[in-house]
């Protein structure tokens, strides 16, 4: 996978879904604030992490599940920053402080809230910047499917929530989703939680053959449904690739996934 440095302005189940709405016929999503956390209801779920973790100074006021908030530290505590499409240098670190700094509420999801699954809300707009007319903040989504998750498996947890976060930072703009946005959201939760359940260095992700054979590959083809890329890096795209080019374990030729309506 090719990468290449800049640093980043941050203003992230193994499938989540990206809700869009148009600022000009939708109203408010309601928010709910947070309760407090105590820091010793969060911290049973990370005292026995097989790495060395610290209680941040400051806690969001807008994460009021013990789970969730111990998800949100453990993320906190990812400081090695890693590259993103652009060179540009991301850390769980700074999405945590993200989630802090803007007071992003980060809930579990229910049927009314992304359908039981993890999601991030956020507004549509086909002229920027949408952020001076419509400066409302979104919440984040987790699946209550997590909520049994024992102490040992909260990377599970991370990575989802590193994945919303990086939606919620609107990395190419007020713009629908795209595969592209989902790869590398899967690829940021990844790189947080350090998780080893995907390859990601063995496809080139603006080349269009590897970008779909990537998802092929992980079963994750409802992504299918999306456009492939966002404005913002498709003039660097190779778009008419017939092939991923090696190293790969099984070519799948991009007419083929066509063909095959996904």
């Amino acid at each position: 996978m090719k990468k290449s440095i800049v640093m980043i302005s941050l203003v992230l189940s193994m499938v989540s879904t990206v809700l869009y709405r148009t600022p000009s016929i939708s109203g408010k999503i309601s928010e709910m604030m947070a309760a407090p956390v105590s820091r010793e209801s969060a911290w049973k779920y990370l005292d026995s992490q097989p790495i060395t973790l610290s209680m941040p100074d400051e806690l969001p006021t807008t994460i009021n599940d013990p789970l969730l908030m111990a998800a949100w530290i453990y993320i906190y505590n990812q400081e090695n920053p890693f590259e993103i499409w652009d060179g540009s240098l991301v850390s769980g670190r700074m999405l945590a402080e993200y989630v802090l700094n803007n007071k992003v509420p980060v809930l579990w999801s229910t049927p009314e809230h992304c359908n039981g699954n993890s999601c991030t809300p956020r507004l549509f707009c086909a002229e920027e910047p949408c952020s001076e007319k419509y400066p409302e903040v979104t919440s984040i989504y987790l699946t209550p499917t997590l909520k049994k998750i024992s102490g040992a498996e909260i990377t599970k947890l991370v990575d989802q929530m590193a994945h919303e976060i990086f939606h919620h930072t609107k990395q190419f703009g007020w713009v629908a989703d795209t595969t592209y946005e989902e790869y590398w959201a899967f690829y940021v939760g990844a790189q947080v939680s350090q998780s080893t359940w995907t390859d990601f260095d063995s496809y080139s992700s603006t080349n269009i053959a590897c970008l779909k054979l990537w998802f092929v590959n992980h079963n994750l083809q409802v992504y299918f449904r999306f456009d492939p890329y966002p404005q913002k890096v498709i003039s660097s795209a190779i778009l008419e690739a017939p092939n991923c080019p090696p190293p790969m374990d099984n070519l799948i030729t991009a007419s083929t996934l066509f063909a095959n309506g996904n």
